[in-house]
């Protein structure tokens, strides 16, 4: 690393104050001790041209330390405010949490191959305003998902508000219009929902028991 960022970097451990703050008094502090012996060791010639000299020095060192002082600042910052930027724009683009469904069954399931398409439909139509995962829980890794949603028969829906907290479930095949409904009831009213169907009732080949 250079001298110049570490400089930009470096604080002094008593009150974080730039090494810059205290360097330019330094400075200055240094010139017109030069200025002072010259005066003392010179000629009267000699003297007065060193003091000139140094009082130009003077002003020359001033303007190129407050420059780099400036420029190493906005540097320093910079990045930072990148940053800054960078979160507040990802912040904003980040989703608002939505409303869930959660279908839990098996690609085998007959019902559930019945519900496939209309989850699809679903996804497609319903995007931005509540989520559908189907999770197959004849699938070892999904096991646990079995267990923890307490499942008894496949397929079941579980219906979860924008927190994850259950809010109702339903076993065995559930229609489009019957799954409109339910977020409904539920004070889901989303715009555009269509009128729901009548209620498809549920029979023994509509449901299957988890193994």
């Amino acid at each position: 690393m250079s001298a110049a960022p570490m400089l930009a970097q470096c604080r002094c451990s008593g009150g974080g104050v730039d090494v810059w703050t205290w360097l330019i008094p330094v400075a200055v502090f240094a010139l017109w001790r030069a200025v002072r012996w010259s005066r003392k060791n010179w000629n009267q010639q000699g003297a007065f041209f060193m003091s000139k000299f140094a009082k130009v020095g003077v002003v020359v060192v001033l303007v190129v330390a407050i420059g780099a002082m400036i420029g190493m600042r906005i540097a320093a910052l910079s990045p930072q405010s990148a940053d800054e930027g960078n979160e507040g724009r990802q912040a904003a683009a980040k989703p608002a949490a939505l409303p869930k469904m959660v279908d839990l069954g098996a690609k085998k399931c007959i019902p559930c191959q019945k519900m496939a398409p209309i989850l699809e439909e679903l996804t497609k139509e319903y995007a931005g305003k509540f989520d559908i995962e189907f999770i197959d829980v004849s699938i070892r890794a999904n096991r646990r998902k079995a267990t923890q949603y307490k499942i008894r028969l496949i397929p079941t829906q579980v219906f979860l508000d924008a927190e994850g907290k259950e809010l109702a479930r339903h076993e065995g095949f559930l229609g489009k219009a019957d799954i409109l409904a339910k977020w409904k009831e539920l004070g889901y009213d989303f715009s555009g929902l269509p009128k729901p169907g009548r209620v498809v009732k549920q029979s023994p080949s509509d449901s299957a028991v988890v193994q």
